[in-house]
């Protein structure tokens, strides 16, 4: 500290309780620094809870709707279509139409740091993105299913882990 004081040229003109106080202005500073930051974390938390559980509350209502080709609605919904409609009701976020241009949209996420909210991407009958699906937690997502409608499904069922293509996280803007 008094080195680069000297070398600044002013070290002559401070007194002890003068570098005293610059020292403790600059623990203050630091100090500041890292409250900010964690209470950004925290803030990010309490936000991602807020969210998840919107999402888990929008979700819950759409379980049961018939599944429709290009569908948009509660008389007949599509994968993406449920997606879209899910984050625009819970989170006020608009996202892409189609499967393909939302797994582009997402950001890829590895399998462990899936949380609710994130988006699966499967290739169902080819080895291109076909369908997708919203985490719930507890390897639980839900998605409308084309003989089922929607419903909520296990990631552990073999015949969805083998067709994972992505696992994506929309990030607020």
């Amino acid at each position: 500290m008094h080195s680069t004081i000297k070398r600044l040229g002013i070290y002559r003109y401070l007194t002890l309780s003068d570098v005293s106080l610059l020292h403790v202005l600059i623990l203050l500073f630091m100090l500041a620094s890292c409250a900010s930051k964690k209470t950004s974390k925290i803030n990010q938390i309490a936000i991602i809870k807020q969210d998840s559980l919107r999402i888990a509350q929008v979700s819950s209502t759409w379980i049961g709707v018939p599944y429709k080709y290009g569908g948009t609605s509660r008389q007949g919904i599509d994968c993406s279509a449920l997606v879209c409609k899910i984050y625009e009701t819970a989170l006020q976020i608009n996202l892409p139409r189609t499967t393909q241009a939302q797994a582009q949209y997402s950001v890829a996420i590895n399998q462990n740091q899936l949380l609710p909210g994130d988006l699966i991407f499967f290739a169902i009958n080819h080895n291109q993105i076909s369908h997708v699906g919203l985490y719930l937690g507890a390897n639980i997502f839900i998605h409308a299913s084309s003989s089922k409608g929607v419903i909520e499904s296990s990631l552990l069922i073999p015949y969805y882990t083998q067709r994972i293509k992505k696992y994506g996280r929309v990030l607020r803007k």
